[in-house]
């Protein structure tokens, strides 16, 4: 069948014009770019059955909502995680993150973050801890719940909202608390917001800098395209104190931390 979309050039000879459309027209001049040519090293894979065995193993049945909730908690997705997200099981967190999303948009708007983070109040002051996930935010603020007793109240144990009023920051609790549910309907003033990662030794200092505030800005939820979390950050770092700490699992991590 003759070629129909020739792309000429006036500048071409009627022989050189002949030529092109005779190669172009002719499947034998054609070159085929998923076969090798010759001299090329020739290398043998197994992806396509290592994918297509998968697919016929898995058993989208046997996850469970605990498997969900782990896959949820990691901070980069394995095969198996994927599987559990794509399971049966999924489908109301799923639900609850659809749901999460558009709530924090709405809140955004009215200069209300939703932060990454575990908070817990001491004596009436909250403290937000934020990290990746499984560095051990969750266990640091168990420490404190252990250490300081009943004068120490959970906040939120993953999401909590940020609120500015009066010169201050506010914390409050949110449906969204992570893999342990720990979560209060309960508001504080936030004193304090530490960047945790684990260390043999516990210590602590300021945090200031480009760095810091670009890991806190990823800790942020954000809408694509808001322009509105670079000037909320710069004012939530202005009115609290930001710290960043090495620490174990020892209850003097708490004590030295608060």
């Amino acid at each position: 069948m003759a070629n129909q979309f020739f792309v000429d050039s006036e500048f071409l000879s009627e022989a050189a014009l002949a030529k092109k459309h005779r190669l172009e027209s002719d499947p034998a001049s054609r070159t085929d770019h998923m076969a090798y040519l010759p001299g090329m090293e020739q290398i043998s894979s197994d992806i396509c059955e290592q994918v297509m065995s998968r697919v016929r193993a898995y058993d989208c049945d046997r996850y469970t909502a605990r498997d969900v909730l782990a896959a949820l908690g990691h901070e980069t997705c394995s095969v198996e995680d994927l599987q559990a997200l794509l399971s049966p099981a999924a489908e109301p967190f799923l639900e609850r993150t659809v749901i999460q999303r558009k709530v924090a948009q709405m809140l955004l708007e009215q200069n209300v973050l939703l932060m990454h983070g575990s908070t817990v109040a001491v004596d009436g002051q909250a403290y937000l801890f934020t990290a990746p996930c499984g560095t051990g935010k969750s266990t640091h603020t168990r420490l404190w719940r252990e250490v300081f007793g009943d004068r120490a109240v959970m906040v939120n144990d993953d999401k909590p909202f940020l609120r500015f009023a009066e010169g201050k920051v506010l914390a409050y609790g949110s449906p969204w608390s992570g893999k342990h549910g720990l979560a209060n309907n309960v508001c504080f003033p936030l004193k304090g917001i530490c960047v945790l990662r684990r260390g043999a030794e516990n210590l602590i200092r300021p945090a200031a800098g480009e760095a810091v505030s670009g890991f806190l800005f990823h800790q942020i939820f954000r809408p694509e395209g808001d322009v509105r979390v670079p000037g909320l950050l710069e004012k939530l770092m202005e009115r609290v104190a930001v710290w960043e700490m090495a620490c174990n699992r020892d209850a003097e991590a708490a004590r030295i931390s608060h």
